[in-house]
């Protein structure tokens, strides 16, 4: 799981490193170039509910395989020497697969481990998001300059094949599918507004990782004003990386220890309300540093406690829909807010436009601080077995 949560971030991350270099080879501009970073979220977001249901009716094993052999394909597209937009749909592709992929941690995590475990597995399975992203970062440009642009495509689409032939005989799933009355039900608007802690979570998700994303894609033009180098942002950016990954690792333990999700998510909140403006106004790249840690460090290591959360919230009958739509809630905020930062960047101080992402964070926060009292594991387990 671990490796399959990895490798569409892995080959999403293939461009971030070599955009300028992708607009030489194709005569893009830098708005049409951006279409490689953003049709992966767009992606993720038309195929969610799909995915979602998939998953809570045929099993996660059949989810994972049809997002791995989807990403062989499409990687295999994007080594073929075509025109510009095969790569634009071949990374809407490849983020089609996220929902169908790391949508179903949440339903292994759930078929495979106790109760009292399940926050800290869900974030190891979720540091290889983290992990995907670091071995890109380092392993494209690497790749580019040693193969060239089509060598890079090849390898990452062999990378892809070998990892749907290791997965197909090892990934099993431990309890058969049993389809109940429940199971048919239809999960709609109204399933989600009459769940607070659903339609709590999934806001906050498109709040939260849409000023995320429009923080770390602003950041280095922010810092360049400041006459730090590109070089710079793109080590706070790989701070962000690793606090993500230590926080993904530590914050679980807290919450499988004392049942306090929603305390851990109202602190990790607090974090970008904090953080972000000292980041963009530091003096130095060392004290921006610091920020970029600590901001990885909460706001995204509380992934796995909110997935585990909506997990909890939805039941196991229907936690693919609810983790795959925890997805495309968010990559539709990562849609909206990065291109509304942009252009207030673009048009305004960016004094304005930070200060507009922390309102936005507030927001969130007041969002976790709506959320109920956390269960405990076996209380909500039983309550879904008796649903």
């Amino acid at each position: 799981m671990f490796l399959a949560n990895a490798m569409p971030e892995f080959l999403w991350s293939n461009f971030p490193p070599i955009m300028s270099d992708v607009a030489t080879r194709y005569g893009a501009g830098p708005t049409l170039v951006g279409l490689v970073i953003e049709s992966f979220s767009i992606g993720t977001v038309l195929v969610c509910g799909i995915a979602g249901r998939l998953i809570d009716a045929r099993g996660y094993r059949a989810s994972i395989l049809l997002g791995l052999a989807a990403l062989v394909v499409f990687s295999a597209m994007r080594a073929i020497d075509g025109p510009f937009w095969l790569i634009v749909i071949a990374q809407a592709g490849i983020g089609a697969t996220l929902p169908f992929i790391t949508g179903a941690t949440s339903s292994f995590v759930v078929d495979w481990f106790e109760p009292s475990r399940e926050s800290r597995v869900t974030g190891i399975c979720m540091v290889g998001v983290f992990a995907g992203l670091a071995a890109s970062m380092i392993y494209s440009p690497w790749a580019f300059s040693s193969w060239g642009f089509s060598g890079l495509m090849r390898s990452a689409a062999a990378l892809s094949i070998l990892l749907l032939l290791i997965s197909f005989p090892l990934l099993q799933e431990r309890t058969p599918r049993r389809r109940t009355e429940h199971s048919h039900q239809r999960l709609g608007v109204r399933w989600i507004l009459g769940n607070r802690s659903l339609w709590v979570l999934l806001t906050g998700t498109f709040l939260a990782q849409g000023c995320f994303s429009a923080i770390a894609s602003g950041l280095e033009l922010v810092w360049h004003g400041h006459g730090f180098t590109p070089e710079n942002a793109g080590f706070a950016n790989a701070l962000f990386i690793v606090g993500g990954a230590v926080g993904s690792l530590l914050l679980p333990v807290f919450q499988d220890r004392f049942q306090n999700g929603r305390t851990l998510l109202i602190a990790c909140c607090l974090a970008p309300i904090l953080f972000t403006y000292p980041l963009f106004s530091a003096a130095t790249p060392t004290a921006g540093n610091i920020f970029a840690l600590l901001l990885g460090l909460f706001w995204l290591g509380n992934l796995p406690v909110s997935v585990t959360l909506l997990q909890r919230a939805a039941g196991a009958e229907h936690a693919g829909v609810a983790s795959s739509l925890y997805w495309g809630f968010g990559n539709a905020g990562v849609i909206a807010i990065v291109a509304i930062f942009d252009v207030a960047l673009e048009f305004t101080r960016w004094q304005l436009a930070v200060g507009a992402m922390v309102i936005l964070c507030v927001g969130a926060l007041a969002l976790a601080i709506l959320l109920p009292r956390d269960r405990s594991a076996p209380e909500v387990n039983v309550l879904a077995r008796e649903a």
